[in-house]
């Protein structure tokens, strides 16, 4: 993924990296968006080695075309 400025964050409302995220955005007055996840509407996705729901969330990236970046 090339380097760009962070418009928003966009999570399902978990806990963990969810919530890090969302206090991320909050904190530096970047848009948080919490729910489903519209897959047109991302242009990339930072993955953190988790439970089922993050496998599915990297696979369903993957399908969409979404760049997923897994530090």
């Amino acid at each position: 993924m090339d380097r760009r400025f962070i418009v928003a964050i966009a999570h399902r409302g978990a806990g963990g990296a969810d919530a890090l995220g969302g206090e991320w955005a909050r904190t530096r007055g970047v848009d948080e968006v919490v729910g489903p996840i519209h897959w047109s509407e991302i242009d990339g996705v930072v993955a953190f080695p988790g439970d089922r729901e993050s496998v599915a969330t990297i696979a369903a990236a993957i399908e969409a075309g979404v760049p997923v970046w897994q530090p």
